[in-house]
């Protein structure tokens, strides 16, 4: 979406040509744990514009996203802005937009520089807030009913050639109603095996959670998605696990569950010794 924006507040004489400007919502795959979220602003006018700050708001987070490092935008250019996401609200309002608000200024023809601030509704090209929602909410309303979590050790035997067992605990918060863990997924750094030992997408495991549960553990077996030299250097979230999941509400979703550092850096391990095996 471009919008123009026209300068307001100063006198004919001292009025620069008008700044347009176009922002995109997005978030990358590395800045999804660190709750980042990006606005990507498009000077498409013919003059430079000095960014100051930027807002991104919508009901879905508690507070509003802000960026005020300051840039300077030339024309033809787009700057990504980072900001970080606040908590989330749920469940999302019926209805909820985001806006963006814009402070930036221009030089006018008098040498001057002149302030504005305008509030735009941004274009989502990946549709980025609806599944930072749908995430977000499906998490919170899974910790209503209980504490997932991945265990704090990795066990694999080096040189063996054979998958790694990491377990999932999982223990009832004691609230009413109840959950049901369908399946696991694999990632793209690790693939689940199943009980004939074949590698599988997802691995079904009907496992229902009650006020009165007692506390549950899941183990996964895993071997590498990919041996190539690059599948360690570039995983972002290989070992991030992941449940499909279902309230007994009627919520439904896939959840994520971070591994330790020391977890992580043992299946890092892992995965080298298994593909030089």
């Amino acid at each position: 979406m471009a919008v123009t924006l026209l300068l307001t507040g100063c006198s004919p004489l001292d009025v620069a040509a008008p700044a347009s400007l176009s922002v995109d919502v997005t978030q990358g795959r590395t800045d999804r744990d660190a709750r980042i979220i990006v606005m990507d602003v498009t000077n498409t006018g013919d003059s430079p514009i000095r960014l100051t700050r930027a807002e991104l708001d919508t009901p879905q987070f508690v507070d509003a996203a802000v960026w005020s490092r300051g840039t300077t935008l030339k024309p033809g250019l787009t700057v990504s802005l980072r900001a970080e996401l606040s908590d989330p609200v749920c469940p999302i309002a019926d209805g909820a937009e985001a806006t963006v608000t814009l402070d930036y200024t221009t030089e006018s023809g008098a040498g001057s520089t002149t302030a504005t601030s305008i509030t735009v509704e941004p274009s989502q090209s990946t549709g980025v807030l609806a599944i930072i929602g749908r995430d977000d909410c499906i998490g919170v309303l899974v910790a209503e009913h209980a504490d997932i979590r991945v265990a704090d050790s990795v066990s694999w035997a080096p040189g063996a050639h054979q998958p790694a067992s990491l377990d999932l605990v999982i223990t009832s918060t004691g609230s009413a109603g109840s959950l049901e863990i369908q399946d696991a997924r694999s990632t793209i750094l690790l693939n689940l095996v199943d009980a004939s030992g074949a590698s599988v997408g997802e691995l079904p495991l009907s496992l229902t959670v009650t006020a009165d549960s007692p506390e549950q553990r899941v183990t996964l077996q895993l071997v590498p998605t990919r041996c190539d030299p690059h599948a360690v250097a570039e995983d972002k979230r290989g070992t991030i696990m992941i449940l499909d999941l279902e309230t007994s509400d009627g919520i439904s979703g896939a959840a994520y569950y971070r591994s330790s550092d020391e977890v992580k850096a043992s299946l890092y391990a892992f995965v080298a010794d298994y593909c030089a095996a």
